[in-house]
């Protein structure tokens, strides 16, 4: 049912507190998302689950397991996704504006301006630098942005830009080994589930394609139900046995002669005393482990973080089919569109959800198919492609912000048309994965309480939460594959950098974002000590 009130249900807070609340835990991410969709993740899990409680582990891993199996932007629609259950269309909309908006900002600028700059972030401050006379940016903001123009690009980073994005790495994967850490804990439980968690892990560690993660999704989902199947019916069968045992074992005890029954009673009765004295002894021992049973029951209860005991945000099912059929009447309109539509606004917007509709495994899929989608039509060229490119790999959000950038150019010229382009194509690419969440979430409270659908997301949650630890070999190989030949890699040094990131948020609770720009300075100081003193 929906609520008497979809902007203020009952049971919740008002709007205006929701977002409030939403606007106070989302503003600070914009600045901080650094690290694609896996860091991402990350601190989300530290922030909504562990800090604040929005939502305990196996809801997380539910909507987490959501996100991997549709299309569209894993962060982004994660974090949309628990602002929704959590405060409902508006709070999520806002919350998606806020975590995204410094990408927008930047990406705009930097496509709407003729001399652009590449900027490479530092964990300091963050200033732009444009010949247009835009308004800087927010004193407070904590990273530093070098830009060198469009015309002196040069094809490799600064070794002092590569030693901080280095270190900033490298406390991700710190963060993000803590948040796989958690995460299997509380989820993966049982011998099956760790099973599907270390071979959906294994399986993302070794191979790479966009239809893996949904994959192994339906795969977790099926060998858990199957699994819990047959463990309940040989559970059945065997309770089955036993009580027809029992049954006969009566049947056979009436049969006994009279003399045996005597003998049982004289048996009975001379070992009545010693019975007693051995139950007496070994009461007060099975209270003691009772209550050491209770006693661990209890830590690990104070271990498990806390969680808000706000009830989730819903709305009917109604309402999510008609989502899912404007993301399907959309679609459609857009594939004939491309193909026959000369506007070439309308080619950008239906474009763009053509992308944002059929990207399975995040942002680093989108990346080529954008660039045929752009670049091969002549929207815009090779090098501008390439710049947009570099400058995403320094810009806090996912790499779907390159959207703006790209429509902008698309649709460059006077007017605001390159803004009109951004906006479209940001609206395009997006819109698919929202349409969709907004469809599944009321689904998805529907079921997941269901005894059959228990099952299922017990596979499906253990398999996502391989894929976080698959994140991590990935997210260290790539600090090691962005040293140029020569250089030294240092992989000692970042791993050193990893576990004070890990053992800063789990054991001396720093809080995460503090503690990404603490890898950031050790990469400062890396570069002081061992390339600049050395003169490597």
């Amino acid at each position: 049912m929906l609520p008497s009130d979809p902007f203020n249900p009952p049971r919740l807070p008002s709007l205006y507190s929701r977002l409030r609340e939403v606007t106070v835990t989302y503003f600070p991410l914009g600045y901080i998302t650094f690290g694609g969709p896996n860091v991402h993740v990350a601190l989300l899990h530290e922030l909504l689950v562990v800090r604040k409680g929005w939502v305990d582990d196996e809801t997380f891993s539910e909507i987490f397991s959501l996100v991997q199996a549709l299309p569209g932007p894993t962060s982004t629609e994660l974090a949309y996704s628990i602002a929704l259950v959590r405060g409902g269309f508006l709070p999520a909309l806002w919350g998606f504006l806020l975590w995204r908006w410094v990408g927008i900002f930047l990406f705009l600028r930097e496509g709407l301006t003729s001399r652009c700059v590449i900027t490479i972030i530092t964990p300091f401050t963050l200033s732009l630098n444009f010949h247009s006379s835009f308004p800087s940016m927010p004193g407070f903001i904590v990273m530093t942005s070098v830009g060198i123009g469009l015309s002196f690009v040069s094809s490799t980073t600064p070794t002092w830009a590569l030693r901080i994005e280095q270190g900033l790495a490298a406390a991700a994967v710190g963060l993000v080994a803590l948040a796989a850490h958690r995460l299997a804990t509380n989820v993966a439980y049982d011998r099956a589930t760790k099973v599907l968690l270390l071979v959906s892990a294994g399986v993302a560690v070794c191979y790479d394609a966009p239809w893996l993660y949904p994959a192994l999704m339906v795969f977790g989902g099926s060998a858990s139900f199957a699994f819990d199947t047959i463990v309940e019916r040989r559970q059945a069968a065997a309770k089955r046995e036993e009580r027809e045992g029992e049954a006969e074992t009566v049947v056979n005890g009436v049969e006994l002669t009279e003399m045996e029954e005597e003998v049982g009673e004289e048996q009975a009765i001379s070992e009545e005393p010693a019975q007693n004295s051995t139950a007496t002894e070994n009461q007060p021992r099975r209270r003691a482990g009772e209550n050491e049973n209770d006693e661990v029951d209890e830590e690990k209860a104070e271990e498990q973080p806390e969680t808000d005991n706000r009830p989730m945000y819903t709305y009917s099912r109604g309402l999510g089919f008609v989502f899912l059929l404007v993301w399907v009447i959309l679609l459609v309109l857009s594939v004939v569109g491309r193909a026959y539509l000369k506007s070439r606004p309308l080619q950008i917007l239906s474009v763009f959800y053509v992308v944002g509709s059929i990207i399975f495994g995040g942002g680093p899929v989108v990346i080529p198919l954008l660039r045929g989608y752009t670049v091969d039509p002549g929207w815009l060229t090779e090098r501008e492609f390439l710049v947009g490119l570099a400058l995403i790999q320094s810009m806090p959000g996912p790499n779907f912000n390159f959207s703006g950038y790209l429509g902008a150019l698309a649709l460059r010229g006077a007017n605001g048309q390159g803004l009109a382009g951004a906006l479209l194509a940001y609206f395009g690419i997006f819109l698919p994965g929202l349409l969709l969440k907004n469809a599944v979430i009321p689904y998805w409270q529907w079921v997941r309480s269901e005894p059959f659908m228990r099952k299922v997301f017990r596979g499906v949650n253990a398999c996502a939460i391989g894929l976080v630890f698959a994140a991590v070999w990935l997210l260290w190989t790539q600090i090691a594959e962005a040293v140029p030949e020569g250089l030294n890699p240092h992989d000692g040094f970042h791993l050193v950098v990893a576990a004070i990131a890990y053992v800063g948020v789990a054991f001396l609770k720093v809080p995460a974002p503090d503690v990404i720009v603490i890898g950031g300075a050790l990469g400062a100081l890396e570069w002081t000590v061992t390339d600049m003193l050395k003169g490597e």
